[in-house]
């Protein structure tokens, strides 16, 4: 029989590896992209239960099973969530299709591949705003629970919060609607 105080101190620093390798690639401040490069730029709110979740290339796939150097595979960015829905993350990734998956849940990670998956485009030299994405979780009509996510387009007041945010990027690339979408 196991004592759930020790369970928890076991899950600590596993909780804090994955806090560590969630944290999003942002752009710094001042600075220019690369002739590959966009910027992806969205809210990100979580609902309750959900702790974060990675950015994953087409193509690229999530390796099975956990490692000690990389454990979410070929992941691109770790989104880490918004709890008061307002704090847009801010990140460069290049040229392509990606997904967001393995979403890690206090009841356990939802790992969808590919076209199972959010999924969104990035076009280079770019501010590609993605929405306001929203994971609602909720129990069904049989108790189990589940996440719906939603996305939302708050345009104005994104490129507003950009501008004021990255005035030196709004100022050299343009700004433009690309939605999330939902499989």
């Amino acid at each position: 029989m196991s004592h759930p105080v020790k369970n928890n101190i076991l899950l600590l620093p596993l909780l804090l590896l994955v806090t560590a390798c969630a944290t999003p690639l942002s752009v710094p401040k001042g600075s220019a992209l690369n002739e590959k490069e966009g910027v992806a730029y969205f809210n990100l709110f979580c609902g309750d239960g959900v702790i974060n979740s990675f950015i994953y290339k087409f193509g690229d796939g999530q390796r099975s099973g956990l490692t000690v150097w990389s454990p979410f595979g070929e992941a691109k960015a770790g989104l880490n969530c918004e709890t008061s829905g307002k704090g847009y993350n801010t990140v460069v990734l290049e040229e392509g299709r990606y997904y967001i998956g393995s979403i890690i849940t206090s009841k356990g990670l939802i790992n969808p591949r590919d076209q199972n998956a959010l999924n969104f485009e990035i076009k280079r030299g770019t501010i590609n705003y993605l929405g306001e994405l929203n994971y609602f979780t909720l129990n069904d009509e049989n108790g189990n629970w589940k996440m719906e996510p939603i996305v939302n387009a708050e345009t104005q007041s994104a490129k507003a919060s950009f501008q004021a945010d990255r005035p030196e990027l709004y100022a050299k690339y343009p700004f433009e609607i690309n939605l999330i979408k939902v499989p």
